[in-house]
């Protein structure tokens, strides 16, 4: 099977919430009506409800069975805050920093998946927000592993192959690249592959 359409039948039919912070770009509406068509995930699109539901009708793009949350207004939103001011109040976090966080889409959406009612996050359309600020203060790194790596494919029909780090770790010294050759490994697994790793020079 090919590779995508081997990930995507790994995942259809499962319901997994993805959330969405730019909730009014076209990208993410697209993306959206189309994970929801095809039952690949419950896409949420976050953001003001009035102006991500008017940019969607403006693209043609049909929001039924897509979610709409609003930072401002959403009925979980003291609760994200409490939970915010938890996690991170021994970094100097007040209730009056954690209320202005929670209004911030894309701390909204790490701290859904925080408390469970999302599985994931795509972000980084408009990357001027640093949307990796709210994965690291709320969301954090799987027991066992010290630092973040970044990952993409390369499909071929006859092999697919998990290229790390391309992005985050500049000048990794020899403890960060066993953790990412581990942590690669552990994602090439994942899709179902069973990897063999390779170090090449970063001037290559």
């Amino acid at each position: 099977m090919e590779f995508m359409e081997s990930a995507r039948a790994r995942v259809r039919g499962r319901g997994a919430r993805i959330v969405f912070p730019e909730g009014n770009e076209e990208r993410a509406l697209r993306a959206a009506r189309e994970l929801a068509s095809s039952d690949l995930a419950r896409p949420v699109l976050i953001g003001g409800g009035d102006e991500v539901r008017s940019r969607a009708a403006a693209l043609g793009i049909d929001l039924a069975g897509i979610e709409v949350r609003d930072p401002a207004t959403d009925p979980d939103r003291t609760a994200f805050a409490a939970a915010y001011l938890e996690k991170r109040r021994a970094k100097g976090a007040t209730p009056e920093l954690a209320a202005a966080r929670v209004r911030e889409p894309h701390y909204f959406g790490a701290l859904a998946i925080h408390l469970g009612q999302a599985e994931g996050m795509v972000s980084g359309l408009r990357s001027e927000t640093k949307p990796f600020l709210p994965a690291f203060e709320v969301i954090g790194m799987r027991p066992g592993y010290r630092r973040v790596s970044s990952v993409f494919f390369m499909v071929w029909p006859d092999r697919v192959l998990f290229y790390a780090d391309c992005s985050v770790n500049m000048q990794p010294d020899t403890e960060t690249l066993a953790e990412i050759g581990r942590s690669t490994a552990a994602t090439a697994r994942a899709f179902g592959h069973e990897p063999r790793v390779a170090f090449l020079s970063f001037s290559t």
